[in-house]
């Protein structure tokens, strides 16, 4: 027997070293850490040791690098038990006074140095809103100032305040005995009565939801505060502090039995939770969680007895990939550098008739990478699909076994559609009439590359384009009819850099079946996406890469901790003002970079180096020695050229700048001009009709391209055909020809429309058909 307990203790060690695994001791050395949080400046912690006999630091520490390495910041003896970050501004409650000085301290980040703000009291905790600030002291109550702390008045008396949190609409603050919401920034406070009694150690504020740590269990109130309810189904231990990041609520806990601190998450509010597999003994217990914007971002967690603990946070990416790209290439990163449009996330209502783009989203579009666009930058808003530039004839194959068929419409022209057998079904339109694997309904299988069809315009297309579309089956029912657009997805998914809620999986609306919702957009391609992301602490030159692309972070071009990340892009879009350039193939991207709470860093203060390999083929029409680097401006909508050098023996294009943005690089173009069709009817003739079956020839005229494809269409029968040969009417009647001239360097001719009317019978000329065109006829 006793043999076997000790065999269960070896295992539950072991147990615990693994499980420990998932976080890592950031080796600050100090077990008497009270406050913790992220900042623009680095990780903040507060020491608060009351063994005062032993000279501890009891000043803030900080952290440039992650919780790599740790350095005094100030406050020394002063004893830190809360800090708070808001707005670019940090503030510390302290608890010891030092030189006269004690409670609530202001740091500033330019001479690196604190100031006292506020009343001289000794201080629990510090919040900060929109409203003001809150105060919280050993005994003397809590404290809110609304002139940034100019003055101060006491609202809750006589109490020590263990916690204090606001979000603006509602802030909540407790005692040892009693817990106080206020809904008028601070100034009135009422006692909260389902939590009399508990103590609340630690609150949370997400939306409408609020949550308490108290010694009886974890509480949650799903009304702004008004009802509260204990989560039965949280861990059977004692709850502890309270973060959340990425849609997750983490919370730390404390097994009173065996005396070990742990850290919980859920992704559903509470209502069921997981351990991150932190599992730590020593008769510690865990304080504050905060969370830390980098790729990957982090969840730090201060234990007593224990220093600070750093977790990784899994990547929020869902995927499920299973499509390869449907055309034949050695470059992965194609199936992002050849986009021309993007699927909407905010509205992706294309072909459905409700429910309706609000103005305010119909002229945008919100990528997957959560970029708000404009036209030009991006088109077009509403966009249920991805579209690809590829050329004429490119042969389409499938990217996964299914079972294919056909469809046409008015829009999308001949289309193929394959079941996937796996809830999925992808749509490939605008083929041409040749060559598709199937014209019928009834299914043909198809393995992984077989040929489905060919890029063409058929239907409603600007130009050679496929038109690739991914619906899902949500309710499981193998039918994929009833899913528009409920079930339309994006293939890459929802992959913002930093987290926000894709809005087309929250967007509901009513029918007659009862309410429909967008779907959740899983990755689903085998290849992945192509990004690079790294931290910088200001303080070193630091380098991403992606293919052909390359951008140098110089040194001191920042002041404070960052992530830059680089995407590649689609293919960018120019306006009518700049139809002279003309844009090299694989080269736009775009370059974020973002501090530790996830906000924009708009200027750098060094330059940045962008460094752009040249493709081995260039545009027969790209000006070769005019390459520069451009960058678009969102306020003007142009694309507006950075100062360039250009190395053609090496084929690299280098440039600086002082923002980051959306760049690409073009050329003047040699040829921008679209070609000109000329038609050209034979035959004998009465007024308007021809008596007998004219024969029409196509010609078209290019500046620089001695054989421009021509492409018609007679009465949008066949889609769009290239033109080889001189051909008539097959009947008589009123037919309506459309044509349009391409040439090498994809400047496309709009669209020319003829009417033919051919009577060889003579009985037309009262009787007449029309077909997508308005005409009158007179004898």
């Amino acid at each position: 027997m006793q043999k076997n307990l000790k065999f269960l203790l070896i295992l539950l060690l072991l147990a615990q070293d693994v499980w420990a695994e998932n976080w890592q001791n950031t080796q600050l050395n100090s077990y008497f850490i009270q406050g913790l949080e992220n900042t623009p400046y680095g990780i903040f912690a507060g020491e608060n040791d009351g063994r005062l006999w032993a000279n501890p630091y009891n000043g803030i520490y900080s952290s440039k690098d992650l919780g790599g390495t740790w350095s005094k910041l100030g406050l020394p003896g002063m004893g830190i038990n809360d800090i708070k970050a808001y707005a670019g501004t940090v503030y510390a409650a302290t608890y010891y006074s030092q030189n006269g000085e004690v409670g609530l301290m202001e740091y500033d980040p330019e001479s690196n140095t604190w100031s006292h703000l506020g009343p001289n009291i000794p201080c629990t905790s510090i919040e900060r809103d929109m409203n003001g600030m809150y105060l919280g002291t050993t005994s003397s109550g809590l404290w809110t100032s609304h002139d940034e702390g100019e003055t101060w008045e006491q609202r809750i008396s006589n109490n020590q305040i263990r916690d204090i949190v606001s979000n603006g609409v509602i802030a909540l603050a407790s005692t040892a005995n009693n817990t106080y919401k206020s809904v008028d920034g601070g100034l009135t406070w009422n006692e909260i009565i389902p939590l009399r009694g508990q103590l609340v150690y630690f609150f949370e504020l997400i939306d409408n939801y609020a949550f308490a740590s108290t010694t009886s269990g974890l509480y949650r109130s799903a009304d702004l505060g008004l009802s509260w309810h204990r989560l039965l189904n949280f861990p059977n231990f004692e709850p502890g502090g309270l973060a959340y990041y990425n849609n997750i609520l983490y919370s730390s806990a404390r097994d009173v039995d065996w005396n070990t601190a742990k850290v919980f998450f859920s992704d559903n509010f509470g209502d069921s939770w997981e351990n991150t597999g932190l599992v730590l003994d020593h008769f510690s217990r865990t304080q504050d969680l905060v969370w830390l914007f980098s790729e990957p971002s982090y969840l730090f967690a201060n234990i007593s007895s224990g220093g600070v603990y750093r977790y990784t946070i899994p990547n929020s990416i869902t995927s499920n990939p299973f499509l390869e790209i449907p055309w034949t290439t050695t470059n992965s990163s194609e199936q992002i550098t050849r986009i021309t449009s993007y699927f909407d996330h905010a509205y992706p209502m294309l072909t459905a008739p409700y429910p309706k783009e609000p103005y305010t989203e119909s002229q945008s579009t919100l990528n997957f990478y959560g970029v708000k666009g404009y036209p030009p930058e991006m088109y077009y808003s509403s966009h249920n699909g991805i579209d690809f530039s590829l050329g004429y004839g490119t042969p389409i194959l499938a990217p996964t076994p299914g079972v294919a068929t056909f469809h046409s419409c008015t829009g999308c022209g001949n289309t193929i559609k394959i079941d996937h057998l796996n809830g999925y079904e992808t749509k490939y339109k605008h083929l041409q009439s040749q060559d598709l694997i199937t014209m019928g309904q009834e299914g043909v299988w198809v393995e992984t590359g077989n040929l489905i069809g060919k890029v063409g315009m058929t239907g409603v297309s600007s130009g050679p384009h496929l038109h690739l579309e991914v619906t899902k089956d949500t309710n499981g029912d193998g039918n994929f009819e009833d899913e528009d657009p409920s079930g339309k997805i994006d293939p890459f998914g929802w992959n913002p850099t930093k987290y926000s809620n894709d809005p087309w999986p929250e967007l509901k609306w009513a029918t007659n079946e009862g309410e429909k919702r967008g779907s959740h957009s899983l990755y689903l391609w085998n290849s992945p996406l192509v990004s690079n992301s790294k931290f910088t602490s200001g303080n070193a030159e630091t380098t991403v890469t992606t293919n052909n692309k390359t951008v140098t972070l110089l040194a001191g071009a920042v002041t404070k901790p960052a992530t830059i990340t680089l995407k590649e892009m689609g293919i960018p879009q120019l306006p009518e003002s700049q139809g002279n350039l003309v844009y090299i193939d694989g080269s736009a991207f775009l370059v974020e970079l973002q501090d530790q709470l996830g906000n924009d860093i708009q200027s750098l203060e060094v330059s940045a180096k962008l460094e752009l390999n040249l493709p081995r083929e260039l545009r027969n029409n790209a000006v070769t020695n005019t390459i520069k680097t451009y960058v678009w401006d969102n306020i003007d909508l142009i694309w507006e050229a950075l100062p360039t050098v250009l190395d053609l023996v090496e084929g690299v294009v280098t440039s600086e700048t002082f923002h980051f943005s959306h760049f690409a690089l073009f050329a003047d173009s040699s040829d921008y001009s679209a070609p000109q069709t000329d038609i050209n009817i034979s035959g004998s003739k009465v007024n308007s009709w021809y008596i007998e079956n004219p024969v029409i020839e196509l010609s078209a005229l290019d500046n620089q391209d001695p054989n421009p494809i021509v492409f018609f269409t007679l009465n949008d029968e066949s889609g769009w055909q290239i033109y080889n040969q001189a051909f008539s009417p097959a009947q008589s009647g009123i037919s309506v020809l459309r044509f349009r001239s391409q040439d090498m360097y994809g400047n496309i001719e709009q669209t020319q429309s003829y009417v033919v009317q051919v009577d060889t019978q003579n009985k037309w000329k009262n009787s007449l058909i029309v077909k997508d065109a308005f005409f009158e006829v007179t004898e």
